[in-house]
């Protein structure tokens, strides 16, 4: 007699991407709605991190390939500006409406600041937005802000197949990406345009592609590629591009010691490779800087670069203080606005305050627990390394390359946050208890920041 063999079920294929895919897709509508609640609460207002600058590149798209060095601001950004204003100061210049020529009477003579910025991140930003204006009826303006928040579902996607390369249980992913999408960072980031949304997703690329590559699975001249794109998009993710390449060099360190003393191998040629494929990739990155930095400088106009006044003196004092300001402070970078006694979006010290013990906790903890014969150790110690000394290396090369220094504002951290958030779910949320905490911990403030905004937007 023949027996009947029981049918093995069949996966429906949806069903089953789903429970793959879970995390980033519901990472990816908060990230949306989030953003979409914020941006539809804030006024015509421009924010005050440089917002009316980036403003006026985008309107000078595409009769003006880039901004000059030293060139006035136009008259569509300057109305804004008059009319408007910036958050919380108000209208500023001339009386809206008027003859705006006399550009003396706008913040610093009314000379662009965005001359620096390559149009890498300007030409998407118009090339999204302007369309989407013109198809919804809202504001150009708005247009590019709805754009420029695109970068936060990209750099959660990006997070997602990090920290599922690295085995961090999926609730632990969900609970961090959902306390990012709340943070104060995430806020300013991507409900206004802004140069530092991409600093994320490039983060968070880099730390991917290097991770790959020392696994084999990835070519080496991906990295020397994404460095010199993600350094003309923005020079300060550099942070980013040096965090991936200091996972690198600890991994070849380690390897090299561990060959010494008889422990393990490290194969010729990859010996070899690595100090050329860091070299390839910093030098890449310098020369394309170098050279756009060149063609800053020979288009430059009669007018100069602007004094914006916070240039300040390095000192030892200065120099040391900068140590602790990526890692506990870059999440929760907020707006200080000078004559307030507190910043713009007020959030209570015990909403946002888990969000830098989170970053600070989860750094330490797994800076200490690291040894050298674990897969993981270098990249706890390039994070834990990185983010502590990147600051204050910053600060140095500033004052050294261009002679002015100034108080580095914690958001340029942005690049060392998905390597930040990276150990800390390798750490501190292996137990499915801590993470369900952390999801609604993330889940709480991806409400009270909406909430926050909405009563700023009616004045309460």
């Amino acid at each position: 007699m023949v027996q009947k063999s029981t049918p093995v079920p069949i996966e429906v294929a949806p069903l089953h991407w789903f429970r793959r895919l879970w995390v980033p897709i519901v990472l990816v509508l908060v990230a949306m709605g989030v953003s979409a609640s914020t941006i539809s609460q804030h006024s015509a207002a421009l924010s005050p991190l440089d917002e009316w600058v980036y403003v006026d590149y985008l309107y000078k798209i595409p009769e003006q390939p880039i901004v000059l060095k030293g060139e006035y601001v136009g008259n569509d950004a300057l109305d804004i500006m008059a009319c408007d204003g910036v958050t919380p100061y108000g209208p500023m210049g001339p009386k809206c409406g008027t003859d705006y020529s006399d550009h003396s009477e706008f913040p610093f003579g009314g000379i662009t600041s965005a001359d620096p910025y390559t149009p890498l991140y300007f030409y998407p930003t118009w090339a999204i937005g302007t369309p989407l204006s013109a198809v919804t009826g809202v504001s150009d303006v708005t247009g590019w802000r709805v754009a420029g928040s695109l970068w936060l579902p990209a750099g959660l996607v990006m997070m997602f197949l990090l920290m599922r390369r690295w085995s961090v249980p999926p609730l632990a992913t969900l609970g961090l990406g959902l306390a990012f999408i709340g943070s104060p960072f995430s806020y300013w980031t991507y409900s206004y345009v802004s140069t530092d949304a991409p600093a994320f997703f490039f983060g968070a690329l880099l730390l991917h592609i290097v991770t790959r590559y020392i696994e084999g699975t990835m070519k080496w001249w991906w990295l020397p590629i994404v460095s010199v794109i993600a350094v003309l998009v923005k020079v300060t993710n550099i942070l980013a591009v040096g965090l991936a390449l200091l996972v690198l060099l600890v991994s070849w360190i380690v390897r090299m010691v561990n060959r010494h003393e008889g422990v393990g191998e490290a194969p010729t040629a990859w010996r070899t490779r690595i100090p050329l494929v860091i070299g390839a990739s910093v030098g890449a990155a310098l020369v394309a800087e170098v050279a756009w930095l060149a063609v800053n400088r020979a288009t430059a106009t009669d007018g100069g670069a602007i004094d914006q006044g916070v240039s300040v003196q390095l000192t030892l004092k200065g120099l040391l203080s900068q140590l602790t300001n990526f890692l506990p402070n870059t999440i929760v970078s907020n707006v200080p606005v000078v004559g307030w006694d507190h910043p713009v979006l007020e959030l209570p010290d015990f909403v946002v305050g888990p969000l830098s013990w989170l970053c600070i906790a989860g750094v330490v903890a797994a800076f200490f627990q690291s040894r050298a014969s674990d897969d993981r150790a270098p990249l706890v110690i390039a994070v834990a390394l990185g983010a502590v000394l990147f600051a204050p290396l910053l600060a140095l090369m500033l004052q050294l390359t261009t002679g002015a220094y100034f108080v580095l504002p914690s958001r340029y951290g942005a690049g060392l946050l998905a390597g930040i958030l990276l150990v800390t779910g390798l750490t501190l949320f292996q137990h499915r208890w801590a993470s369900w905490v952390l999801v609604a911990y993330g889940a709480g403030m991806c409400l009270v920041v909406p909430i926050q905004a909405y009563r700023m937007a009616v004045g309460g």
